[in-house]
């Protein structure tokens, strides 16, 4: 998949996957001032460690080029803040956020089948690995995929966010959201197998994705019968993003995961820390 040029910063545990699934990318690590000065990239993607992303993005972005930034975005609000600024400045640039999950195809037929539940009660992620990341915090690696999850789907962002410590390298986080919804979180290093499990509670039953093994999306009533629904996996949830990234540059149209929504996923992270 290549359409245009694009250069790739950071060329670690995730970059690789952008390697993997883009041929001829022009690929950089720390220094990428060659490519500040390139005329011919038509697009940037920074897939480097979180603490690097905002010097990173704040360079290119000033320069006018368009960009996606692996989620999180920025280690801080702040940071994250000073980027939207920046972006403001030039309305017809492309900054996108990544975060992959929003392009996921089971994702995509969990929500055209929420018809079937009824009103939403309740939200539950659990994503856990063997061993916690040393390139980043458990919160910064496993938080943004549930609370930009929560807000797409719900279409709102939390009244309030609480995170508690639940053992060495876990995490519970809870969220208060309009209509009396609740949502909750729990993640980082509680199952000695890599799990990854959404669930949406309805007043009619409810939705399970689970990307564990072969990934599953099930109906299940109240009565607990259950129902496994059928979605197209022709196309990663990278391909679809990266796919989203090149056409949005082509045509000038809005993400679906803009910089705006990085940013507030960069605010609730910080709520989360406090």
């Amino acid at each position: 998949m290549k359409e245009m040029d694009i250069a790739l910063i950071g060329k670690g545990r995730w970059g690789q996957n952008y390697i993997k699934t883009i041929p001829g990318l022009i690929v950089k690590t720390r220094d990428y001032s060659e490519i500040l000065g390139r005329e011919d990239i038509e697009g940037v993607i920074i897939a480097s460690a979180t603490d690097t992303h905002f010097k990173i993005a704040r360079d290119f972005i000033e320069k006018g080029f368009n960009v996606l930034i692996e989620k999180p975005i920025t280690k801080t609000y702040a940071e994250a803040l000073e980027l939207q600024k920046l972006h403001r400045k030039n309305k017809k640039q492309i900054v996108m956020a990544g975060h992959i999950q929003i392009y996921d195809p089971g994702y995509q037929e969990l929500k055209r089948n929420l018809v079937k539940i009824g009103i939403v009660k309740n939200l539950i992620f659990k994503g856990s690995q063997d061993q916690a990341r040393t390139d980043s915090t458990v919160l910064e690696n496993w938080g943004p995929h549930p609370i930009y999850m929560f807000m797409d789907l719900l279409n709102t962002s939390p009244k309030s966010v609480k995170g508690q410590e639940r053992g060495k390298d876990n995490l519970q986080l809870d969220f208060d959201f309009d209509d009396k919804i609740t949502a909750t979180a729990y993640i980082g290093t509680f199952s000695p197998e890599r799990k990854r499990e959404f669930t949406v509670v309805g007043e009619r039953g409810k939705l399970t994705l689970d990307w564990a093994g072969e990934k599953t999306l099930t109906l299940t009533r109240p009565d607990n019968q259950k129902t496994s629904l059928k979605f197209s996996q022709e196309k990663s949830p990278l391909e679809a993003e990266i796919t989203e990234f090149i056409e949005c540059i082509r045509i000038g149209k809005k993400p679906k995961t803009p910089l705006s929504q990085g940013v507030e996923v960069a605010r609730i992270l910080d709520l989360c820390r406090n």
